[in-house]
């Protein structure tokens, strides 16, 4: 998966918890955010079951520079979309966004750290191995998946827009 999908379906994630949860005390909050990161890292694994194979498409000296500009559209298509409607009102909502999409970008972050960085901790590699398992045997076409990735892309941000009128104190 592209990682748009996984930011932006952790973000939903995170902003459907607050939705259902609430969390008023600092110690909820807390909890919630345990949860929400608990959330993306299962959204992603999830979403790994979707036979794709997008990125080897990208020649891999310039698939940083792809991986940094899709952070930035993401960020600021959630920030938009959904962050920018919370003024004046509580963190609460934001924290879980921001820890859903934390968890659905570890799995992978693991892998970019291992593999592109070369930091070689056995952790990391054990991490990766969990993730890899969770991954088809079966690739679609990168023009096949993306397409669909963006689908739940859009999906995702819409849901988070929708939850954040929603979540809207009155008078606001």
């Amino acid at each position: 998966m592209i990682a748009s999908t996984h930011l932006t379906v952790g973000a939903a994630a995170g902003a459907a918890l607050y939705r259902f949860l609430n969390p008023r005390k600092r110690s909820d909050l807390i909890v919630a955010s345990f949860v929400a990161l608990f959330l993306g890292i299962f959204s992603h694994l999830l979403l790994d079951e979707i036979p794709h194979s997008e990125y080897v498409m990208i020649p891999k000296d310039i698939l940083l520079l792809v991986l940094f500009g899709e952070l930035f559209l993401v960020f600021g298509l959630i920030f938009y979309f959904g962050i920018k409607r919370l003024r004046n009102r509580d963190k609460g909502e934001e924290v879980l966004i921001m820890a859903g999409m934390i968890g659905g970008a570890l799995p992978d972050l693991a892998f970019v750290v291992y593999n592109l960085f070369g930091i070689k901790w056995q952790w990391l590699k054990s991490f990766i191995n969990i993730n890899t398992f969770f991954h088809g045997t079966t690739y679609l076409s990168g023009w096949i998946s993306f397409p669909v990735q963006i689908f739940i892309s859009v999906i995702s941000v819409y849901l988070i827009y929708l939850l954040s009128i929603k979540n809207k104190k009155p008078g606001n």
